[in-house]
C-alpha cells in the first residue's frame, strides 16, 4: 500500500511538470532550461500515447505496486520465521578443542646427490 500511494504521489507531482516548456540552449545545444534563451529552441515533450495506453500503463503500475507490497510482506514474514544463529554465549559450557590430525610421516627417500657438470670433450684439430 505504501508503494501504491508513493507511485500516485509521484504521478501527481509530475503532472504540472508536463505542461512546462523546456528549451535546449547553448552553441552545442547541450544545456536545458525552463527559461527561453536567445539561441534556444523549445522541445516538444508531449506524451505521444493515447488515453487508453495511459490508462493501461497506470493499471499495470498499480498491479506492480500491489505485487511488490505482497512480496515485501511475504519476505518479512519469512525473515521473522528464521531463528538467527547465535555467535556464542557467555553462559554456555565451552566445547573441547577439536582433535587435529597429525600429518603422516614422509617416507624415507634417498638423499639428493649433486654432481659436477661433465665438460664436453673437444676433438683436436
Amino acid at each position: 500500500m505504501r508503494r501504491a500511494s508513493l507511485l500516485a504521489a509521484l504521478l501527481l507531482a509530475a503532472a504540472p511538470a508536463i505542461a512546462q516548456k523546456i528549451y535546449r540552449c547553448g552553441p552545442d545545444a547541450s544545456t536545458y532550461s525552463q527559461q527561453p534563451c536567445a539561441d534556444g529552441k523549445a522541445l516538444d515533450l508531449s506524451d505521444p500515447r493515447s488515453a487508453a495506453q495511459r490508462r493501461e500503463a497506470q493499471k499495470a503500475a498499480t498491479q506492480n505496486a500491489k505485487l511488490a507490497d505482497a512480496m515485501e510482506r511475504e519476505r518479512e514474514q519469512a525473515e521473522r520465521r528464521i531463528k538467527p544463529a547465535t555467535a556464542g554465549s557467555l553462559s554456555a559450557e565451552p566445547e573441547p578443542p577439536a582433535q587435529v590430525a597429525k600429518a603422516p610421516k614422509a617416507a624415507a627417500s634417498k638423499p639428493t646427490i649433486y654432481r659436477e657438470p661433465v665438460k664436453p670433450k673437444t676433438s683436436p684439430q
